[in-house]
């Protein structure tokens, strides 16, 4: 026996040109939250389970629901942008069983030539954003590394190495980076360019640190200092500070250094440290010849 459906104490009503089956289906497919209501009472004649899930209300229970019962701010303005062909994406808040409003980005889709019903689909704003961010952190991304993938062939300019960090600012998200260098017959890392607004890093870093910095790696202040770098850090209250060592493996020539006050360490940061760590590597591989 099929279970019986929340739609079915709306028999008496005016139904839309599909059956309620078939937009129940089509509701479904959506990967966001999504009602049908009808224009002239402003009554939800179906919702999806994904504005269920965001609502807590029951599928029945929001389709027994005046829109203006669901909105915390209705406005007829809302709506009137389709019936004058627009598709206006606007926010809104809507309310929540036993719980907060929750703000939601509200885009109408008119589906008949008459307007009478009207498909709202949503999105949480906080998911939007996060979206948003996304989309604009890759297209950063992408032209970083369009950036640095140019930087070496420019290698003897004089100011290659402080555009590399400040592509290398740009990809990794970090405000503070640092390119040491070893010199002299104690091979003493002495800082060569750096992004540093707060002079947070040293100007030199022992080479004893270098053993524990021979491989890349992430500091973060739950985590013990291994070195001069990790100490300043945690004196500055940095958020991370991950380093990688410049030149090939068994002859390192310097080590880079990229550090911020976020508390949040991006998930790829170790994968874009070696994209930067091997542009750096090249450049200073070609001024050597």
């Amino acid at each position: 026996m099929k279970p019986a459906s929340p739609l079915s104490a709306l028999a008496l009503r005016k139904q839309p040109p599909l059956s309620y089956s078939a937009f129940e289906g089509l509701l479904e497919q959506l990967d966001q939250p999504a009602l049908l209501l009808e224009t002239r009472t402003w009554r939800i004649l179906i919702a999806n389970s994904n504005l269920s899930e965001l609502t807590a209300f029951t599928r029945l229970e929001l389709a027994s629901m005046d829109l203006r019962s669901l909105f915390v701010d209705f406005d007829l303005k809302m709506v009137a942008g389709v019936h004058n062909e627009q598709r206006d994406t606007q926010d809104f808040l809507i309310r929540r069983h036993k719980g907060q409003p929750i703000l939601v980005s509200v885009t109408p889709e008119s589906l008949d030539p008459q307007k009478k019903w009207l498909l709202l689909i949503m999105e949480p704003a906080s998911r939007r954003d996060t979206r948003i961010a996304d989309m604009q952190r890759q297209a950063v991304i992408w032209d970083a590394v369009q950036l640095l993938a140019a930087l070496p062939q420019r290698s003897e300019e004089p100011t290659i190495l402080k555009e590399a960090l400040e592509a290398g600012s740009a990809l990794l998200g970090a405000e503070i980076l640092t390119i040491y260098l070893g010199e002299g017959k104690d091979y003493m890392l002495t800082r060569r360019a750096t992004i540093d607004p707060e002079q947070i890093l040293p100007d030199q870093v022992n080479p004893q640190d270098m053993i524990a910095m021979q491989t890349a790696h992430i500091w973060t202040p739950h985590r013990r200092s291994l070195s001069s770098l990790h100490r300043s850090a945690r004196a500055s209250n940095l958020g991370y500070l991950a380093t990688i060592p410049l030149g090939q493996q068994n002859a390192m020539i310097g080590l880079l250094a990229a550090g911020s006050h976020s508390e949040t360490t991006p998930d790829n940061l170790l994968e874009l440290l070696e994209i930067l760590g091997a542009t750096i590597t090249t450049i200073l591989q070609n001024q050597a010849v």
